[in-house]
């Protein structure tokens, strides 16, 4: 057996990582936390948004709510505007028949009008639309809700 070298299977494989594989796995990994990162942003960003509608829903239908309380005649019901339903889709301060502010406990200001057709869509009836517009990270947003109250003698 001179000049043999006997060889065993496994004694002389390496064990461990190479640097290349190291750089690799840590670049993969890297991208997965960015990826997971951006998935929050855009989750906080999403909430924002949702609290803020969700905020505006609730203002519109409180406006509604109290609006529907009102007798028939009241003058926060009057069409001051005499635009009726062509003027329902008016959402700005000068055109609006009624308008209040308010301003919630993060500073967001939100702006409530509101603009009613009489006899419309039946006569003895009121369509009102309430818009509430807000700006939200230099975006200005918009919702409105309708409603239709009828006089009740």
């Amino acid at each position: 057996m001179r000049g043999r070298t006997l060889k065993i299977k496994g004694l002389n494989q390496e064990n461990g990582f190479t640097l290349l594989e190291i750089l690799i796995a840590i670049s993969l990994l890297t991208i997965g936390l960015l990826a997971v990162a951006s998935m929050q942003v855009m989750a906080i960003r999403g909430n924002s948004f949702s609290g803020g509608t969700t905020e505006a829903t609730k203002l519109a239908m409180d406006r509604i709510e109290l609006l529907m309380t009102l007798d028939y005649d009241d003058p926060d019901l009057d069409d001051t505007n005499d635009d009726g339903t062509a003027g329902l889709n008016n959402a700005d301060a000068a055109t609006a028949d009624q308008s209040r502010a308010y301003t919630n406990d993060n500073g967001l200001l939100y702006n409530i009008y509101w603009n009613t057709a009489r006899n419309s869509p039946a006569p003895d009836t009121t369509t009102i639309r309430v818009f509430v517009i807000w700006s939200e990270r230099g975006v200005q947003r918009s919702l409105f809700l309708n409603s239709i109250i009828a006089s009740v003698d």
